[in-house]
């Protein structure tokens, strides 16, 4: 008996070869019982995947010298800079901003630039036609960059911004 050591490359040589030789006709068919066994497999060698992926991922983000490399046979490994946004609190920060655009909107519409009067009718008519248009757009993560502007609004006081690293890789110039 040998100890031969564990060849992971063979491994997933393998898995990924075994995976794609699998007949979609083949794997649907059976009972449900057999079907519903291999969606359960199916999930668990997908989550089982994704978790090398993203430990590959983060292995080679601290170690590209360079944000493109070229390894021969593989193919082209792009790393990239990307953001996420994310509210600073899930209930409190879009009702916070919904309540401080209509206010903004409303006032820059009722203010009379010329007197800084308050039009009550116009005032009212805003109020309208920002709840009308919050009742057709149910939600939405942001406010466009001209009309945070005009309306003074920060978005860092709603919502939270990360940035993280990306790892993509072609083959020739195509994503995989």
């Amino acid at each position: 008996m040998t100890d031969d050591p564990f060849d992971l490359d063979a491994a997933l040589r393998r898995a990924a070869f075994d995976l794609s030789t699998i007949d979609s006709d083949d794997a649907t068919t059976g009972t449900l019982a057999e079907v519903g066994t291999r969606y359960a497999l199916a999930v668990e060698a997908r989550a089982a995947a994704a978790e090398l992926i993203d430990d590959l991922e983060l292995a080679l983000i601290d170690a590209m010298p360079d944000d493109v490399l070229t390894i021969a046979g593989v193919g082209v490994l792009t790393r990239s800079e990307q953001r996420r946004s994310e509210w600073l609190d899930r209930t409190a920060s879009p009702e916070r901003l919904r309540a401080d655009l209509k206010r903004a909107i409303v006032t820059a519409i009722a203010v009379d630039p010329v007197t800084g009067e308050v039009d009550l009718i116009r005032q009212r008519v805003a109020q309208l036609t920002v709840d009308e248009v919050y009742e057709a757009v149910g939600s939405f993560s942001n406010v466009l960059l001209a009309a945070r502007r005009r309306h003074r609004l920060n978005m860092d006081d709603y919502r939270a911004t990360a940035t993280y690293y990306r790892v993509r890789l072609e083959d020739e110039g195509t994503p995989l």
